[in-house]
């Protein structure tokens, strides 16, 4: 266990903060605040999919295309 997220100066979870899903939309709710991001934008790749699990104390993560690179959904 990795300990508590680092905090923002205004006190919220650093991890939380809007500017790391800049440039992405969300394209699915799993429910408990879990999404899934598209990147349309930004320093990411274009097109590839993230999973959102920071409720949970993951972080966000590339989805995985079949051939086990960073890619389009599962």
């Amino acid at each position: 266990m990795s300990g508590p997220a680092p905090l923002n100066l205004d006190g919220t979870h650093a991890r939380f903060a809007p500017e790391r899903t800049a440039g992405a939309i969300t394209i699915a709710h799993l429910g408990r605040a879990q999404r899934e991001w598209l990147i349309i934008s930004g320093s990411q790749k274009r097109g590839t999919s993230w999973s959102d699990c920071r409720t949970d104390d993951a972080d966000l993560a590339p989805l995985l295309a079949s051939h086990d690179r960073p890619g389009h959904g599962h």
